[in-house]
């Protein structure tokens, strides 16, 4: 305190002093600090989320775009034939693709990629094709750990598969597990939606029969619920009594432990190993660890993603528990 004479000098005035300001004490930090600590475990997961929400949003749209480019390809086409033939998985790597061309004359890398025909629709008109390429990639595949392209093999099998696939080729059919589920079909009615040729394929197409050539888009039945397009992933699932295991995601062939091509390098995914959109699990992608709740058809890893998809009739939509094609072929 300080002692002032009174102006009247009638005796002595107290005042007191004043503080400069007031801080924190201890307990009142700590405070604060769990609070923040509190709403950020709250917010991080919704955050998250959000973002793979954002990211399943950008994956649907490309194959809403790339559906609607078949869909304009056939309009154009005579008698609404589809585009191709084409190579099963729609690759993102179309500078490499090219180059793979001139480097080797009379094969067709590139022009049996599904993009080819119908970068023009894709409003892409360049050599480059960056939009293209663009559309193609998905951001929520590209994050999901897998292993890398082979080192050795057909040119092409080096590369990134990509992330989307054409529902063209054939593959195994089962209709049910011991278990009564409906199992996902593979081969389709007519065969070969967008004909289907390996890669590298000969300068020839039309030598390749008429099992192998695009099909006219009217002989598909119920175009509203066949898939077009949709998220490359793959798995294993046990048939039980119908006999050992099969594939289950949207790649329609069996992939043996040692194998390696397009989605596969020794026995190690180059695809996720199950429908990623807003899935908040991980999985191993190695088929050499498979465990027996990883072959079940109702496993968490095939029921709680969703695959995006394009149908037929130019719709899209994420698909939770996928089945397959509504046209088997037996």
């Amino acid at each position: 305190m300080t002692y002032d004479n009174d102006a009247t000098g009638g005796g002595v005035v107290v005042k007191p002093r004043r503080r400069s300001g007031y801080g924190f004490t201890l307990i009142e930090l700590l405070v604060v600090v769990a609070i923040i600590a509190l709403l950020i475990s709250i917010l991080l997961p919704s955050l998250a989320r959000a973002r793979e929400s954002a990211r399943a949003t950008i994956c649907l749209s490309n194959v809403k775009q790339l559906g609607l480019g078949v869909l304009m390809y056939t309009s154009d086409s005579k008698k609404n034939g589809l585009p191709g033939p084409t190579h099963n998985p729609i690759y993102h790597q179309t500078v490499e693709l090219q180059k793979l061309e001139f480097q080797n004359p009379g094969r067709l890398y590139w022009k049996v990629n599904l993009p080819a025909y119908i970068q023009k629709y894709l409003g892409d008109s360049t050599n480059t094709a960056k939009l293209v390429d663009r559309v193609g990639t998905c951001p929520s595949a590209g994050r999901i750990p897998v292993a890398p392209p082979q080192t050795t093999g057909v040119d092409v099998y080096k590369l990134p598969p990509g992330h989307y696939i054409a529902n063209t080729g054939g593959g195994r059919n089962t209709k049910r597990s011991s278990a009564g589920d409906t199992h996902p079909y593979y081969g389709t009615v007519p065969k070969n939606y967008f004909g289907w040729t390996n890669i590298p394929a000969p300068e020839n197409l039309m030598s390749l029969g008429a099992d192998a050539l695009p099909k006219n888009i009217d002989s598909i039945r119920k175009p509203g619920e066949e898939w077009m397009i949709a998220d490359l992933w793959y798995w294993d699932a046990g048939f039980g009594a119908f006999g050992g295991q099969g594939p289950v995601g949207t790649w329609m062939y069996p992939v043996t432990h040692g194998l390696s091509g397009s989605i596969s390098n020794n026995g190690r995914l180059k695809v996720p190993s199950f429908p990623f959109h807003n899935m908040t699990g991980t999985y191993p992608s190695d088929l050499t660890n498979r465990s027996a709740a990883d072959k079940r058809l109702d496993a968490p890893r095939l029921r709680t993603g969703k695959t995006n998809t394009v149908y037929f009739d130019g719709h899209a939509g994420g698909v939770r528990g996928w089945m397959g094609t509504v046209n088997p072929w037996f």
